[in-house]
């Protein structure tokens, strides 16, 4: 769908809008137009991957990068955020860290760490 918003009130972007970024866009159409609607305001959203630091963190998504490193420590993303194993991350029974493909879904839950997520358990969906 596409936003027109050269008349929206824009709060919270000093520097405009960049893709990629999260916002939520207010619209008094009833119904998108050939695809389009009006924007009357948008906001920048924190997106759902940014946690504060030692925050304990349960994040599902698909993988976006594939792992890199060897034996039980690697690091991949999780919609974009970055992701960390060790030797004491949990699977289910039956699966390693070998198993964990993109574009596979999973729920890691961990600890923000630095700007990545320390895994405790990786469970595949």
């Amino acid at each position: 769908m596409t936003v027109s918003y050269g008349t929206a009130a824009i709060s919270g972007l000093p520097t405009g809008l960049d893709n990629g970024m999260y916002v939520q866009v207010v619209t008094a159409d009833p119904q998108p137009v050939s695809g389009t609607i009006t924007a009357t305001s948008i906001e920048e959203l924190t997106p759902r991957t940014v946690f504060p630091n030692n925050a304990r963190v349960d994040l599902e998504g698909l993988v976006t990068a594939p792992p890199s490193g060897s034996g039980t420590i690697v690091s991949f993303a999780v919609e974009g955020k970055p992701v960390g194993t060790d030797n004491s991350t949990q699977f289910p029974v039956g699966n390693t860290v070998a198993d964990i493909r993109t574009d596979m879904r999973v729920q890691v839950q961990g600890t923000e760490n630095g700007g990545v997520l320390s895994a405790a358990k990786i469970i595949f969906r």
